[in-house]
Formats: structure tokens, C-alpha cells, sequence
């Protein structure tokens, strides 16, 4: 109902969708020598809300976790309107801003998923109110490096508040590997995107998603196209 992938359903719109997308993610991480993940820590942003940043990384965890050899990671690092924990149980117990305060560890908060067994949450934990400030601090700066060198064997991908609204993504794109910048149709306009980009632009590695996308279709032998009310993923 919400246009996630069904991991029971391994053909569909979004989950080829995704397939797509997640090669070329992929692609980036490894060692082309090795084959290793090198560059396994993946954030998710948009310049404005309502964008499509969490269904993007939600799906992109999912398909990511599909993949015979790969484990996923998926943390929700927007503390301000926290995303990810509504489509999980138990989504209040201690996540990223426990870590972050000393309250809690690593293992302690990274959760398997049941239906999906190469797939663990980090929630984003209590709510507080000096994110910016927790998300600036050394002990993050560790934690993703922690998460990067100790789970070679996995991607990480941090779901982040926009780029325009917050100072979250512009603090972690050092920090990262590669970042996913979700456009929608008709949301965000070209001056709002550059300066959202310029924002993260200590990440050498950003790619455009194109969400929301037109759909086109034929009629009398020519095309037109039409917005359909659920989301739909394109690169």
C-alpha cells in the first residue's frame, strides 16, 4: 500500500526499480580489484520534505538486502522527524540518539529483521533536541567509522533529514561514501537543488534519483503522460 518492495514478491514495478538503482550503488562500494565493500556507507537525503528520501532508502535497503552476499544496515539519522521506524515493531526502543548520548551501545541497538535476514534497523532512538549538535560530535564521526571498517560485509545506509531544512547531511557528507539526492516531480526547483547540493558537496560521490516520475503512455499514436498518486522510483 505504501509502494515498499514485498520481499516475499521478487518480480514487480519497484522492486525492478530498485534492481536498477542499487547495481549502480553497488558498483561504487566495491573494490574493483577485490570486490570487497570499500565505500559502504550510503546516505539518503533530499533538498526538500516530502521528497521521497525514506521511501528511497527504505526500498533500496530492501532490494540491497535481497542479494545473495550483501548485508544491509539501515539507519534512520533524522532525529527531527524520525521515518523509518513506522513500517517496524518495537520502532521506540533505543536507536542512533542513544549511542550518541552514551546511553547505549552498538550492539545493543542494531536489530535483525525477521522477514528479511540480511537486514538490520538502527532506529533513531529518543527524541532530543540538540540533534545537529549530537550528529557534529566525535562519538558519530566513530560510529561511522566503526559501522564502515567493522561490517565490511555490509552497506550502511543513513536515511537523513533534507538538505535544505536542516544542517544534518551537510555535517555527514565528509563522512560518507556516496549520497543519494531524491528529486520529485515538480518539488524542488533548480536554484533549490544547487544550493542543496553545495551543501553536501564534501561527498565526491552524489547521484540524482528521480522520483514520482510521469508516466508515459501512448494514445493515438502519440504519448502523453500522467502522475499516478503512489510514488514511483526512477533513475
Amino acid at each position: 500500500r505504501t509502494g515498499m518492495i514485498n520481499p516475499e514478491i521478487k518480480i514487480s514495478n519497484i522492486a525492478n526499480e530498485f534492481r536498477n538503482i542499487k547495481r549502480k550503488v553497488l558498483l561504487a562500494a566495491r573494490d574493483k580489484k577485490s570486490r570487497e565493500l570499500v565505500n559502504n556507507l550510503v546516505m539518503v537525503t533530499s533538498t526538500l520534505p516530502e521528497e521521497g528520501k525514506t521511501f528511497t532508502a527504505m526500498n533500496l535497503a530492501l532490494s540491497m538486502a535481497a542479494e545473495r552476499d550483501v548485508q544491509v544496515v539501515l539507519m534512520d539519522c533524522d532525529l527531527h522527524r524520525p521515518s523509518v521506524g513506522r513500517y517496524f515493531e518495537n520502532s521506540k526502543l533505543p536507536g542512533l540518539s542513544d549511542i550518541l548520548t552514551g546511553s547505549a551501545r552498538l550492539e545493543e541497538v542494531m536489530r535483525r529483521v525477521e522477514s528479511v535476514p540480511n537486514l538490520s534497523i538502527i532506529f533513531s532512538g529518543k527524541r532530543v533536541e540538540d540533534s545537529p549538535e549530537l550528529i557534529a560530535s566525535t562519538r558519530m564521526r566513530d560510529l561511522l567509522v566503526e559501522l564502515s571498517e567493522r561490517y565490511r560485509d555490509r552497506i550502511i545506509i543513513i536515511d537523513t533529514p533534507p538538505a535544505l531544512t536542516t544542517f544534518e547531511p551537510a555535517i555527514l557528507a565528509p563522512h560518507v561514501h556516496q549520497t543519494i539526492m531524491v528529486v520529485s516531480a515538480q518539488s524542488s526547483g533548480r536554484h533549490q537543488i544547487e544550493k542543496s547540493l553545495d551543501s553536501i558537496s564534501a561527498c565526491h560521490n552524489i547521484s540524482f534519483l528521480f522520483n514520482k516520475a510521469p508516466k508515459w503512455e501512448q494514445k493515438d499514436g502519440g504519448y502523453y503522460y500522467n502522475y499516478e498518486p503512489k510514488p514511483a522510483a526512477g533513475t
